[in-house]
């Protein structure tokens, strides 16, 4: 695949192109802000610690990689290391070689920062990213656990979910149920004809009966 793609770091000015990507990958391709005051994220893009690459292909971002120096002190006599904590790229455009241009730019913070290295985690079930570690020169350092714990967040607003249902589509049954649901139907209305013709049938023999009492 050929085609024209640009890397670079996102600022204040660049940020709502940005925003837009995660959006759409987070909620698919109808727009919801991701929440954060213009404050908060003017503050977190300025530290000199954090740097955040986007590849923009036709005027919009398609993929990223966020980057944290962790540097090294006291005894430690040399730089820290560079963290790859987020890659990610459109699955339509993977397996052309962009994830590793995005990859690249690890390598330029880290010569930027003075750190020794660069270090990162990869789920043992994404091949794909296990591949492309292999292909960069990286090597596995052992089997670590990871425990997280997140701060307690706000939920989505009213209006946020309200956008959220409307966007989910109603999922159909599978095609086995769906042959199911319709011969059930289908035996159903034979047997409501059946109990109409009953009816018919027993409320005809009643009106004889009352004729021939009445003849007699």
């Amino acid at each position: 695949m050929k085609t024209t793609f640009r890397i670079e770091q996102v600022t204040e000015k660049n940020y709502p192109l940005f925003e837009d990507m995660v959006s759409r990958r987070e909620h698919g391709y109808g727009y919801m802000s991701m929440g954060g005051t213009e404050k908060q994220i003017r503050k977190e893009l300025k530290n000199p610690n954090l740097c955040i690459y986007a590849m923009e292909i036709e005027g919009r971002y398609v993929g990223w990689i966020s980057l944290v120096y962790t540097p090294k002190v006291g005894k430690w006599k040399h730089g820290g290391h560079v963290y790859v904590d987020e890659l990610w790229l459109e699955p339509r455009l993977r397996g052309y070689g962009l994830g590793k241009k995005l990859m690249e730019r690890a390598e330029h913070f880290r010569k930027k920062c003075g750190a020794v290295g660069i270090r990162l985690y990869v789920n043992t079930q994404n091949e794909e990213a296990l591949g492309l570690c292999e292909t960069l020169g990286f090597g596995e350092g052992g089997t670590a656990v990871f425990y997280e714990k997140e701060a307690a967040r706000p939920g989505p607003t009213l209006w946020q979910r309200f956008v959220s249902d409307l966007r989910k589509k109603p999922e159909k049954p599978p095609k086995e149920a769906r042959k199911m649901q319709k011969k059930a139907l289908k035996e159903q209305k034979k047997v409501l004809k059946q109990q109409k013709k009953f009816k018919k049938a027993a409320k005809k023999a009643a009106n004889a009966r009352l004729l021939q009492k009445i003849l007699h």
